[in-house]
């Protein structure tokens, strides 16, 4: 059967084809399109500055539809320079007058003590630091142009100072996931979240806290808690008990990392430090946990009070001053290697004493000292030898005090037997105390074994030596001069041999 078309049917006929075509078009037009598209995405991001294209080892990368580029390489050519802190993870540019702080992670920058807020943070990329490009034209006074189309960052710098760098291929772009912003929480939100990493730590001599910095199972607390100590044990807040060791012990910062021996396979919950704690402000709020008094699982709340410079092992190491966070937040014997932490769960500080005449204040050593302990070595006859004497410093203050005893004594007219004796034997107590606290240290090594031993004998002799004088004061009849010569003969001794063999030790470290 044939059909005939009418004018009206072969009008509608040209009409569906025009259309058909012109929809053929449209779609082909789309298809080139979007190969276009693609091939301007994969093509590489260029960075040029006054014209000049920029060496780079890292290519800038899309990230929530803003652009971040290497800083360094872009303020070397600007002639800024750069200042980067590792523990901190802040970076410091200088040109001039205009002085850029940042921190990786943090939306918040400082040009000029000025704060601003940025969309998306600094972040480290291959070992280098990447920002906005806004970063770059409000910190250094640069016009700052994107081109789409050539996929060309320009920085053009009308101010002196600028220098130009050689051309080299650029690195293919990468665009990565926006990296999760940090979230504050309620106090009951931190307390769950941290409570399961902090422990408590045993040993003969003393009790304190610690905390779980990685989840194979070290642990960080205070020199102060662990030094010279056979054992050490970390109870868990489940209640599980490891044997721990000594791995890295910094006495004059007073923190020590532990290494529990567990089973492998077991994971521990971990605290995370605050990349800008250097930076955590004052009257910022902070929750303090250890074991105070022995009191397990416990949790204070207080502020930052200040910065302050104090030696955190009152006088062992000459000029000792650091920097250590000052807090209200209860802390109590037993507290001392317990983590200190902000609202987003992560620890600024290690608490570490109580100043018992500044009544309501804790110090705390910062973050900052942590990463400067774990580019130390591992423990060693160096690290033994530090830890015995930073201990032997605080019994010198004992032995002091029996010292102005019998200082007291010799200036004690000689008819006052009475006076005599009492002095005698405050200054006798004082010393056996001493001597029990000083027998409780057990130093890892056997070079400094033979040295504390030396001391333990000097410490006997003295004893003996007082002893023999204030029972002659008690019972004239006992009292004999040869005794008494042979006994601070032995006392002079035992000194002259501990002294030596300190000196031995101590040449193989200077």
């Amino acid at each position: 059967m044939v059909t005939r078309l009418t004018r009206n049917g072969r009008s509608w006929l040209k009409q569906k084809t025009t259309k058909t075509l012109a929809a053929l078009f449209c779609l082909l037009l789309m298809f080139f399109s979007l190969l276009s598209t693609q091939a301007t995405a994969a093509r590489p991001i260029t960075v040029t500055v006054n014209g000049r294209t920029l060496a780079m080892d890292v290519s800038p990368v899309i990230r929530d539809g803003r652009t971040l580029v290497p800083l360094r390489v872009i303020s070397d050519a600007l002639g800024a320079e750069v200042l980067w802190n590792a523990s901190k993870r802040t970076v410091v540019a200088i040109k001039g007058d205009r002085v850029l702080h940042l921190a990786i992670g943090n939306t918040d920058i400082l040009i000029n003590g000025i704060r601003e807020i940025i969309d998306v943070p600094p972040q480290i990329i291959n070992g280098r630091t990447l920002v906005p490009l806004r970063v770059i034209g409000t910190s250094f006074r640069a016009s700052v142009n994107w081109d789409t189309g050539t996929r060309t960052v320009s920085v053009i710098s009308t101010e002196s100072g600028s220098v130009q760098l050689p051309v080299t291929h650029q690195p293919q772009p990468v665009t990565l996931p926006p990296v999760p912003q940090r979230q504050r929480l309620s106090s009951g939100e931190v307390t769950a979240r941290v409570m399961p990493a902090v422990v408590r730590i045993d040993t003969h001599r003393s009790q304190g806290s610690g905390f779980f910095v990685s989840p194979d199972g070290l642990v960080l607390t205070n020199a102060h808690v662990v030094r010279g100590s056979g054992q050490i044990v970390v109870v868990t807040h489940a209640g599980e008990r490891f044997s721990a060791t000594i791995t890295k012990i910094a006495n004059w910062h007073d923190l020590a990392l532990l290494r529990v021996n567990a089973p492998s396979h077991i994971r521990f919950p971990f605290l995370s430090d605050n990349p800008t704690a250097g930076d955590i402000r004052q009257g910022e709020e902070v929750l303090a946990f250890g074991t105070p008094l022995g009191l397990t699982a416990t949790v204070t709340r207080g502020i930052i009070s200040a910065w302050r410079e104090t030696d955190v092992t009152f006088g062992a190491w000459t000029n000792n001053n650091i920097r250590v966070l000052q807090h209200d937040a209860a802390i109590a014997p037993g507290n001392s290697g317990g983590p200190l932490v902000n609202l987003y769960g992560e620890w600024v500080g290690v608490n570490t004493l109580v100043r018992v005449d500044w009544a309501g204040f804790g110090f705390a050593v910062p973050a900052e000292r942590y990463h400067a302990l774990l580019r130390q070595g591992t423990y060693s006859l160096r690290c033994d030898f530090d830890s015995y004497r930073t201990e032997n410093w605080h019994w010198d203050r004992e032995i002091e005090r029996a010292n102005q005893l019998i200082r007291e004594f010799n200036a004690t007219p000689s008819t006052q037997v009475v006076a005599g004796i009492r002095l005698l034997s405050e200054g006798i107590s004082v010393m056996q105390a001493l001597r029990r606290i000083a027998a409780a240290y057990q130093p890892l090594s056997p070079e400094v074994q033979d040295l504390h031993r030396l001391y333990l004998i000097w410490l006997d002799a003295w004893i003996t030596d007082i002893t023999f004088l204030r029972n002659g004061l008690i019972n004239p009849v006992v009292w004999s001069r040869g005794t008494a010569d042979m006994l601070a003969y032995n006392r002079l001794h035992a000194w002259d041999a501990y002294i030596t063999a300190q000196n031995t030790l101590s040449v193989q470290f200077r």
